[in-house]
């Protein structure tokens, strides 16, 4: 974002931090609703933060896909939020 302070840059990461959040809630509950008892996502394996993220959420690592990812290529966590384990 050229021109965009480090204040700026950090409340910007602030609220799209609090966006994903706010749909991955929405997302989990609609889902929990229709009685869906598992949820799976993948994520770079170099993204801690959204790694962390998802954790907060009870998703857990259960394995890595290797070359899943393009340009850079990079394997992918596979990441599962179950019922039973939350």
């Amino acid at each position: 974002m050229p021109g965009q302070s480090a204040s700026g840059r950090r409340r910007s990461k602030a609220y799209a931090r609090l966006f994903v959040q706010a749909l991955l809630q929405a997302l989990i509950a609609h889902g929990e609703a229709r009685r869906i008892a598992a949820f799976t996502l993948e994520v770079r394996v170099s993204n801690a933060a959204a790694i962390h993220m998802y954790e907060k959420f009870g998703f857990l690592s259960e394995g890595i896909r290797p070359g899943f990812y393009e340009r850079p290529r990079e394997d992918a966590v596979i990441m599962w939020r179950r019922q039973d384990k939350i």
